[in-house]
């Protein structure tokens, strides 16, 4: 959350270089789409995780950020 806060405006408007652990290609890709396929992708991990749990025990935990929020105090 702080190297998303963090970034500016020039630097959302940057690229990102990496390589997956799958290949040894070297990829670079506009950084603020990256961001955005991370935090989707994330999301959609969560959910099959909690459909997983709950296939498995009848009842997965809570894995909404609001509830972990709500924990913590940060509205």
């Amino acid at each position: 959350m702080r190297y998303v806060a963090a970034l500016t405006p020039q630097a959302l408007s940057g690229t990102i270089s990496y390589k997956r652990v799958s290949m040894p290609e070297l990829f670079t890709q506009a950084l603020a789409p990256a961001l955005t396929h991370w935090f989707n992708h994330q999301t959609h991990l969560r959910g099959q995780t909690h459909a997983l749990l709950t296939s498995l025990t009848g009842k997965a935990p809570e894995l909404d950020l609001l509830f972990f929020q709500r924990l913590s105090d940060k509205r």
